[in-house]
C-alpha cells in the first residue's frame, strides 16, 4: 500500500550512498494503487525488476509502463524466483538487491530463498 511504499522509500534515501547500485524487483497486488505507489520509488533506484505474484498480482507489462516514466532500467522477468535470480547473477559486492511490492511476493521470495539457501 501506500503508506508501506513511503517507508520503502525513505529505507531507499537511508542506504542510497552506502552501496554501489540499488536494485529493486517489485511486483504490486492488482487492487493496489499501482501508478502512486512507483512514482514515489521507481526513480530512486539504478535498475528495476518487474515480476508478477502468482496470486493478485498485476501483469508485468503493466508495470513497466509506469516504471518506464520515471525510470528507464527496467527488466520484465514473470517469476519471482526467476527475477532474484537474475538479480543475484548481475549484482556485484556492494550492490543490493531490495524486493518489494505485494505481500504475495515476499512470500514467494521467502520461498525462494528457504529452498535456494
Amino acid at each position: 500500500n501506500i503508506v508501506g511504499i513511503k517507508t520503502v522509500r525513505t529505507f531507499i534515501k537511508n542506504i542510497e550512498n552506502k552501496y554501489n547500485k540499488i536494485t529493486l524487483i517489485v511486483g504490486i497486488s492488482n487492487d493496489k494503487d499501482k501508478k502512486i505507489m512507483l512514482s514515489l520509488i521507481s526513480h530512486l533506484v539504478d535498475r528495476i525488476i518487474v515480476c508478477q505474484a502468482k496470486y493478485k498480482g498485476t501483469p508485468i507489462n503493466e508495470l513497466k509502463n509506469i516504471i518506464k516514466k520515471y525510470n528507464n532500467n527496467v527488466m520484465e522477468i514473470k517469476d519471482a524466483g526467476d527475477a532474484i535470480k537474475i538479480a543475484i547473477k548481475e549484482s556485484k559486492t556492494n550492490d543490493i538487491i531490495l524486493i518489494t511490492g505485494s505481500l504475495y511476493l515476499a512470500g514467494e521470495a521467502i520461498e525462494y530463498f528457504s529452498k535456494n539457501n
